[in-house]
């Protein structure tokens, strides 16, 4: 590492001054490079904390995004300010996220509804379609190979920046060799298996079933799924009087994208109409009932839900008894856990209504049940004061 001939001589010219500053640069260049490599590692433990805090943070925001746009109505769009691409940002940084992950399957009807009226021609929804596909398909934790999030981020509109450099490790000096050699491991005999018997020993778990049945969600996870579910707009009419045996029509109209306006202009049955918005699931349970009705569904009571149609229920309602009674109309979602099919209830709602007797039902029913006190009472007295007013009157004309 020394010079050759030509460069002595040079470095001779040089004289002293110069000499001992390249000497003195030369060996700072040394200690840099040796304390590069001293860097402690509670400073990298600091630096990869700061990293996770961050990366946290930016998923919670994304996640507050979403729900936002998601109770909103914005599912998958407008473009870049909808729930499903929140959703699919948060994948990105968390491939393991239960929220963004369940989202993304529950959102999948609305994507591929969007993607049929744009004919194919969103690539965006192409790219969610994909991914909620994929997520449909592959059960919860299997991180083994390409993920369907890799699939979806290596577009470069959605690629995640490049990590940042690693710092330098430390080189740590191998353990001093021991004093004396341990002795060799004793093999242990297992002791022989106790016979099973029909009874467990007292305080032994059970074995678990081997049945393949699922164990039933916490309710932790059962308050998740409800929490996620969208919402929409719900309007029905509700007649304040009704008559005896009189039919009169109760409709409802639900719909996760139409406005309340729009949905009154459907309701074409008689009666105040109410509105509310409510969370609702691809499937749901209306049902109408009341004492002392008589109601006939002329609809499905169970349907499945869109994202871009509305759904529609009418039942004919006939009261039985008058007075004031009461109607009871229940919205329910259905909702598939653990492979079988659950009702929760969303709302409901109940109404009093005033049923009359109009006069000519009042008189029949009168009539009907009191026929036989008005026949002896009141017709036959009458007919024989009639009769016999008739046979006296026949002698007079003969004379």
């Amino acid at each position: 590492m020394f010079p050759s001939t030509g460069c002595k001589s040079c470095l001779l010219r040089w004289g002293p001054p110069r000499l001992a500053l390249l000497m003195a640069a030369a060996a700072l260049s040394v200690a840099v490079s040796t304390h590069a490599q001293t860097i402690p590692s509670s400073a990298r433990v600091t630096y990869a904390q700061g990293e996770g805090v961050a990366q946290q943070i930016r998923i919670e925001t994304l996640l507050e995004r979403a729900r936002a746009a998601r109770k909103a109505g914005r599912l998958v769009q407008p473009p870049g300010d909808n729930a499903a691409e929140y959703y699919a940002e948060v994948l990105k940084l968390d491939p393991g996220n239960v929220e963004a992950r369940d989202a993304i399957i529950g959102l999948h009807s609305a994507i591929r509804t969007s993607l049929a009226k744009s004919h194919g021609q969103s690539v965006e929804l192409q790219r969610l379609d994909t991914l909620a596909s994929k997520l449909t398909m592959q059960p919860p934790g299997n991180l083994v190979g390409a993920s369907p999030v890799e699939h979806y981020a290596s577009h470069p509109q959605h690629a995640a920046p490049p990590p940042p450099p690693p710092p330098p490790t430390v080189e740590q000096a191998p353990p001093p060799p021991a004093q004396h050699a341990a002795p060799p491991p004793v093999e242990q005999v297992p002791p022989p298996p106790a016979p099973q018997t029909g009874t467990p020993a007292p305080g032994a778990t059970p074995p678990a079933a081997s049945n393949g049945a699922s164990a039933p969600l916490a309710p932790r996870e059962i308050d998740r799924i409800l929490a996620n579910l969208p919402y929409g707009n719900i309007v029905f009419n509700t007649p304040d009087r009704m008559s005896v045996n009189r039919p009169q029509t109760i409709q409802v109209e639900l719909s996760a994208s139409a406005t309340v306006e729009a949905l009154q202009k459907k309701i074409t049955a008689a009666g105040p109409l109410s509105s509310d918005r409510i969370q609702i699931s691809d499937q749901l349970d209306v049902h109408l009932t009341g004492a002392n009705f008589l109601i006939q569904a002329m609809t499905p009571e169970s349907q499945p839900v869109g994202t871009l149609t509305t759904s529609h229920w009418e039942w004919r309602v006939t009261p039985t008894q008058s007075g004031a009674q009461q109607l009871e109309l229940t919205v329910n979602a259905v909702l598939r856990i653990d492979g079988v099919e659950r009702e929760f209830s969303i709302q409901t709602y109940n109404k009093a209504i005033d049923v009359n007797v109009d006069w000519p039902d009042l008189l029949s029913s009168f009539v009907a049940a009191n026929w036989q006190w008005l026949w002896t009472t009141l017709f036959v007295p009458v007919v024989v004061v009639a009769w016999r007013r008739f046979r006296a009157k026949k002698p007079d004309k003969a004379a």
